[in-house]
Parts: C-alpha cells; sequence; structure tokens
C-alpha cells in the first residue's frame, strides 16, 4: 500500500521510501555548479595586505580589517573601523603612533584592588632585596588597603577617571581626613597608577587631570615633614590597635597632635 504524501509528519525521506522511490539528496559542495567547502574557506582566509596588516572577505562581501600590535611583550588582534585598504593602512599608522605615545593599551579586567595587590607584592620584593624600605611599604600597604580599596577596590582599573578620583577625595573630606592624610594616601595611589602604567593596565593617569582646587594643599615643607612623621607614626598605631581616629575612621590623622616616637 502506497503511503499518502499529504499531511504526513514522518518527512519527506520516510515517504519516499515507502512509495519505493529513492529519496531526493542535497548536491555536495563542488557538484553541479556550487562552490566546494576549500574553495568557501579559502575566500575567507586573510590576505596580507601590510606588515601585521590583514583584509578579510566575509560571507557578505564585505571586507573587514586587522592589525597585529605588540602590547606588554605579547601579541594583541587589533579589529579596524577602516572599510578599504588605504583607510585601514592610515588606521594602523595612528595606533602605532598611539602605541608609542602609551596611549593603547591591551583590554584587561583587573579591578583596583587586584592592581594594588599586585604593587605590594611587587614593592614588597624590592624591600627585600634591600632596593626599597619596609616602613614604606608598611605605610602604602596601609593606606591602600584601608582607604582606597575599602572605597574604589571592586572598580575597573583601565576604566579610572579623574572623577572617580574627585569622587574619592570629596568622600574623605566629608569624613574629616585631614589635608596631609588625604595628600599623602594620594601618593600612594599614584605609585599604584604609575605601576599600571608601565604595565599597560590603564593608557592615562587619572590624577594628572584633577583641578587645582580638587586636590588638598599642604603647609610648608618643613611642616609638612613634622606632620607626615606623626601621620605616619599614628596610622602605623592605629592600623596595628585600632585606635579611635578624627572623622570615624581607623587610621585617619589623630584628633590631637602626635610626636614622633611617641
Amino acid at each position: 500500500m502506497t503511503a499518502s504524501l499529504t499531511a504526513d509528519p514522518i518527512g519527506p525521506t520516510l515517504r519516499a521510501q515507502q512509495i519505493g522511490r529513492a529519496p531526493r539528496q542535497r548536491p555536495r559542495p563542488g557538484t553541479e555548479g556550487g562552490a566546494s567547502m576549500q574553495d568557501e574557506r579559502n575566500a575567507r582566509m586573510p590576505e596580507k595586505i601590510g606588515r601585521r596588516l590583514y583584509e578579510f572577505t566575509l560571507a557578505s562581501g564585505k571586507r573587514s580589517y586587522r592589525c597585529d600590535l605588540e602590547l606588554n611583550g605579547r601579541q594583541v588582534r587589533k579589529t579596524l573601523k577602516a572599510r578599504n585598504r588605504t583607510a585601514a593602512r592610515k588606521e594602523q599608522a595612528a595606533l602605532i603612533a598611539q602605541h608609542a605615545r602609551g596611549e593603547v593599551v591591551a583590554s584587561t579586567r583587573r579591578n583596583v584592588e587586584e592592581v594594588v595587590e599586585e604593587f605590594l607584592a611587587s614593592f614588597s620584593r624590592s624591600v627585600a632585596s634591600g632596593e626599597r624600605s619596609a616602613r614604606t611599604l608598611e605605610s602604602y600597604s596601609w593606606r591602600l588597603r584601608s582607604r582606597v580599596i575599602s572605597e574604589i577596590g571592586t572598580y575597573r582599573f583601565q576604566t579610572l577617571t579623574a572623577d572617580d578620583a574627585a569622587r574619592l577625595i570629596a568622600g574623605w573630606r566629608e569624613r574629616g581626613d585631614s589635608a596631609w592624610t588625604i595628600r599623602s594616601t594620594l601618593t600612594a595611589l599614584s605609585r599604584v597608577i604609575r605601576f599600571g602604567l608601565r604595565r599597560g593596565y590603564i593608557a592615562d593617569d587619572p590624577l594628572r587631570r584633577l583641578e587645582a582646587g580638587e586636590k588638598p594643599s599642604v603647609g610648608t615643607r618643613r611642616a609638612c615633614a613634622r606632620s607626615s612623621r606623626a601621620c605616619e607614626h599614628y596610622a602605623r598605631l592605629a592600623w596595628k590597635h585600632h585606635l579611635p581616629c578624627r572623622g570615624g575612621a581607623v587610621g585617619a590623622a589623630p584628633a590631637r597632635s602626635v610626636q614622633h616616637g611617641e
């Protein structure tokens, strides 16, 4: 009995077998005028049109361009916005010039806390070799972990802006921190940013873009030195013994004057 070909949900292959007819097969690539798979693969292979510059022909017929850059010792592929070879060469030249100025960095998902810990680990090795002071490491460690990481530790390091730094400073001022405490914390943060700049984690220093009024002003060099010794001494005590501080923050500037060595 011949199976009906209408409203039959079993599929055309099985229906054709039931009526004694060979199922219709799709032509293989390379036969009956179709392009072979190898030809399709070759059509999409990149064509080198310059040093580390490649042209791709997409399935739609459009062309795309890519160049390879070496950032921080590793090769990075960059897809260009150009739509022709001339524009691609110009865009590649512009990227190379920006890379030479330190304006092009490899994409990284590191947050502020991760970069801070990496910086402190590097600084610790310098202390172990005798190149850096253990006291400076202690100061940086306290300021960065208790005042920076607690505020912006989860921020993506590569996208830090001057606005982020300005809001951070404003929060410290609202908490009642002294100008010197803020200034010394910014010094430690600046070291971390320079560390990130050297390793290609960030393209620009956001602290440099702060306006004059956004940075706290401090007194004379001699007064700053006395204040620095007092604050550093109290900071270490506060960090170690959890002493109460002005503004309610552990390790902030003390409410009274603290003499060095007290």
